[in-house]
């Protein structure tokens, strides 16, 4: 956070879950979920298929100041590559799990088309922060182009396991496209099949008036598993210590004190539970500022589903990450976030 002469409000989302206390006393036999990309069939609580079919693959050539390259796109997705070697189309799908201890078997897979591609366009660095009248370093490295290996070794990887406001999720890779470089030859896999098997778990605790809480649209935006995850999980309410929460909680110094009170007056005619705390009653450091959010999200009841920073950086402390101040380590209360 840049020091400023202003009064700087900086707002926190703390992501609530939304989630049904239990799952129906009777499970269908199996669920299905499909978007454009994944299908997600469910065969019990801990048995999960996923398939990835390949929507369409965009194929164009480029001219570049050593020769012509090949793309290779897939709508909508990304890419894996080091700066230099092939960039190959890397589809991500981000699931809800039950728990962290799972297997993952590959059932099937499909090789569509085995296509002669001369060279693929390699991987480039990030646009520079400023247009300098320079042109960008156009990135090639020669050896990895000479390299008789295929890539990248497997199809699928996991990755990434974390926790969004009490849900564990885990990050699935599919690499549709493998390519060998020195026998100039891609491999096209459009279907791609796996099964994820999960350990006994205990049920997943989420907090009380789950149905009132925000953010329901979002999770089903990220989660791509969304309906199923909640019809095949048990879930229940944890105890809590503390009764005297809140859905919105400010942080502030006491020179801003009373305005910051005016604003969550002005959050309770909203329906939202606000409640200010000056960092003088819980200590003016980033640990002890975000031990106090941690504290409250673990403990209170409700617990804040938003906090605002109210003030400057000389009064409420940013972290320097990445080469910028940033306030978003205050949020990551949950997991190993």
């Amino acid at each position: 956070m840049k020091k400023e002469t202003v009064i700087v409000i900086i707002g926190i989302l703390l992501l609530a879950s939304l989630l049904p206390i239990s799952k129906a006393d009777v499970l269908p036999d199996q669920y299905i979920e499909q978007n454009n990309v994944t299908t997600y069939k469910y065969l019990s609580e801990n048995e999960l298929i996923i398939t990835f079919h390949l929507p369409e693959l965009l194929q164009q050539q480029v001219i570049t100041e050593i020769g012509e390259f090949t793309t290779l796109e897939i709508p909508n997705a990304g890419f894996i590559g080091k700066i230099g070697t092939p960039q190959l189309p890397a589809v991500t799908q981000f699931i809800a799990i039950p728990t962290f201890q799972l297997s993952v078997q590959t059932l099937d897979v499909h090789l569509m088309e085995t296509r002669h591609i001369d060279r693929i366009y390699p991987m480039q660095g990030p646009d520079p922060d400023c247009d300098c009248g320079e042109d960008p370093v156009f990135y090639f490295d020669e050896s990895a182009y000479q390299t008789d290996v295929t890539s990248p070794e497997n199809l699928v990887e996991l990755s990434d396991t974390g926790k969004l406001r009490d849900i564990p999720f885990i990050k699935i890779r599919f690499y549709p496209i493998q390519y060998n470089p020195f026998q100039k030859t891609a491999f096209i896999y459009d279907f791609i099949t796996i099964k994820l098997t999960f350990a006994s778990h205990e049920p997943l605790n989420v907090e009380p008036n789950y149905s009132e809480k925000p953010f329901y649209e979002l999770y089903k935006n990220i989660f791509d598993n969304w309906q199923g995850f909640i019809e095949y999980t048990v879930f229940q309410q944890p105890a809590s210590t503390l009764e005297n929460g809140c859905d919105y909680l400010l942080i502030t110094h006491q020179n801003y004190y009373d305005q910051a009170k005016q604003l969550a007056d002005w959050k309770h005619t909203t329906g939202l539970m606000a409640k200010t705390i000056n960092v003088s009653e819980i200590g003016t450091t980033f640990t002890q500022i975000q031990q106090y959010i941690k504290n409250a999200y673990e403990t209170w009841t409700p617990r804040p589903s938003y906090v605002l920073l109210f003030g400057d950086a000389e009064f409420i402390p940013a972290t320097y990450v990445y080469y910028t101040y940033t306030d978003l380590w205050y949020a990551t209360v949950n997991g190993t976030d």
